[in-house]
């Protein structure tokens, strides 16, 4: 009768050798639930780290950079002119990404707000006209209130009757 078990290190059943280890070489000691077999069939595969799966090719990135240097060669602008044109689009893209963060900490502020006055009776939200009010009233219902009222892009946070607004207008929630 063939014996076989749980080789802990293999992390599968396997065919045990003759000394109670794995027939992949590990000892006794990581085999587990042991059962015997009527006849031993094919041997499962020796184990072994799995096949490193081919890297994805990035033929498209290249195709693209390779275009837009043609588009940028052909326009007369110049290799000069794709060299500036490319950091002008990485400036662009931070801008943009802190303008968001800055709109996502506002909503999360003024929902804060929403959250307070629902919770009691007496709070008013057009009270709050400070930073130090809306600390006192909503900082119980933010993880971290000074990086909520933090512009990454360094606009000036305000509070106006329970209403955080941005010294950028295009920071500011529609």
């Amino acid at each position: 009768m063939a014996r076989a078990g749980y080789c802990s290190t293999c992390g599968a059943n396997v065919w045990l050798a003759p000394d109670g280890g794995c027939i992949n070489g590990h000892g006794p000691e990581g085999i587990s639930g042991i059962y015997e077999v009527a006849e031993q069939v094919a041997a499962p595969p020796a184990y072994g780290p799995s096949p490193t799966p081919e890297r994805p090719r990035r033929t498209g990135k290249i195709i693209l950079i390779v275009v837009l240097a043609l588009v940028v060669l052909v326009c007369g602008c110049g290799v000069i002119g794709f060299a500036l044109f490319a950091p002008v689009t990485f400036q662009s893209a931070a801008d943009s990404a802190r303008s968001k963060s800055c709109n996502a900490n506002l909503r999360t502020l003024n929902g804060a707000v929403e959250q307070w006055a629902l919770s009691g009776e007496t709070n008013d939200p057009t009270a709050l006209d400070s930073l130090d009010e809306g600390r006192a009233a909503i900082g119980q219902y933010l993880k971290d209130y000074d990086t909520a009222v933090a512009c990454p892009s360094g606009g000036e946070i305000s509070v106006t009757d329970g209403h955080y607004t941005c010294s950028i207008p295009e920071h500011n929630p529609q």
